[in-house]
């Protein structure tokens, strides 16, 4: 689905902020300023939220006046809220780890200059949750994998990824290795999933292809001779090409 990517990069990475259609567009975007490709983008965006509504991924907070108001969207996340939670909520996310320990997590990453971990964490979370793929790790599991690895994590060919054994099943301890984003690729193009994708992606174009054909060939025959069309349009004579 176009920009469900996009979509889930932004709210995943500040899961406790609430965002208005405006500011997704505006991310998605940037400096475009074209009437056409916003409202194409709003149109997308919109498809977008109203599939993770309906998967209960997302909340969305109606305006507060019917008229002049917007509604806001945030993910229904596993983020941790400011007001205190209980320990089994904080457990299910950050495993062994203390709060204080993830705090101080942060704070030596930010000196660092490197991306936050627990915004990463979370945007890994719900970008796989988008891709229909199983997260199991907590906080702790995952930064036992990368604290060692994160200065070299990114997107770039030769930067660190984690990469799932045979590219299936989910993201779980034991289900897990290190790799390049090219060695992820590599792995994956010579995967018996790739060629379960390729079948599947094959069998659906075939279908479409077939309905295609079908819908053309229960079309009604045209009403006009091609002379009568070309007299008709020459005239401004407006005519229906086609019979219903």
């Amino acid at each position: 689905m176009k920009y469900a990517t996009e979509v889930l990069d932004l709210l995943g990475t500040y899961p406790k902020r609430d965002f208005r259609m405006m500011e997704i567009v505006n991310y998605i975007l940037g400096d475009n300023k074209n009437r056409q490709d916003r409202e194409a983008a709003r149109k997308a965006v919109t498809r977008v939220l109203q599939a993770m509504e309906n998967g209960g991924s997302l909340i969305r907070i109606a305006p507060i006046h019917e008229r002049g108001g917007y509604a806001t969207y945030r993910l229904k996340s596993y983020a941790i809220p400011d007001d205190a939670p209980g320990e089994d909520r904080i457990a299910s996310v950050l495993g062994d780890l203390s709060p204080e320990a993830l705090a101080r997590i942060r704070a030596h990453a930010k000196s660092q200059k490197l991306p936050d971990p627990y915004h990463a964490f979370m945007k890994q979370k719900t970008r796989s949750a988008g891709r229909g793929i199983g997260f199991e790790l907590t906080f702790a599991e995952w930064w036992e994998f990368w604290q060692d690895h994160y200065h070299l994590r990114g997107s770039g060919p030769n930067d660190l990824c984690m990469g799932r054994y045979g590219d299936t099943g989910p993201y779980a301890v034991g289900n897990i290795y290190l790799t390049t984003i090219r060695g992820n690729m590599a792995d994956y193009a010579g995967s018996v999933k790739k060629e379960a994708d390729i079948a599947g992606l094959t069998s659906r174009r075939r279908a479409e292809l077939m309905a295609m054909a079908e819908a053309v060939a229960n079309r009604p025959p045209p009403q006009y001779t091609y002379e009568q069309v070309q007299a008709m349009l020459k005239l401004g004579i407006p005519f229906e090409l086609r019979g219903t």
